[in-house]
């Protein structure tokens, strides 16, 4: 697992998992919600590129993630505010030049034959435009934007 040493009010040292640093900004109005999010991050972290049956490993795991999207309380914006504060907070720290790359991807989800889909369409697209920001000696450090 990956930590972070930040430093406390005094300036003394702590350690925090990455999931800790990530959602420090993040606020979805209940502190169970909030400790549900960081659980998922650490399953997801686990296992990149999985889908969430596969990150999570049993049903029950894998509903209470679906709960927890369906929630209201629960949105995009603000699970990204406290990954978005915590790159704020990298970049402030970070001496020398930093770079951002922008990248425009479109996916495109084609059923192989088209005059089966009685009632749904056939093909979904849609285009991802993310920006990166990258230190010039270092690898990938934040994702600043997604859309």
């Amino acid at each position: 697992m990956m930590r972070h040493v930040a430093l406390n009010n005094r300036g003394e040292q702590m350690v925090q998992s990455w999931v800790e640093a990530e959602t420090a900004g993040c606020d979805l109005g209940d502190a169970r919600l909030n400790r549900h999010l960081g659980a998922m991050l650490e399953a997801l972290g686990e296992r990149p590129g999985k889908s969430l049956p596969t990150a999570f490993q049993d049903w029950s795991n894998t509903k209470a993630a679906y709960r927890f999207f369906s929630n209201g309380n629960v949105s995009e914006d603000k699970i990204l505010a406290g990954h978005f504060a915590a790159s704020a907070l990298r970049i402030s720290e970070t001496d020398g030049p930093i770079l951002i790359l922008q990248d425009t991807t479109e996916f495109s989800f084609k059923r192989a034959d088209p005059f089966r889909a009685v009632f749904r369409p056939f093909a979904i697209t849609y285009t991802s435009y993310t920006s990166r920001s990258f230190r010039t000696k270092c690898s990938p450090r934040v994702i600043l934007r997604v859309q």
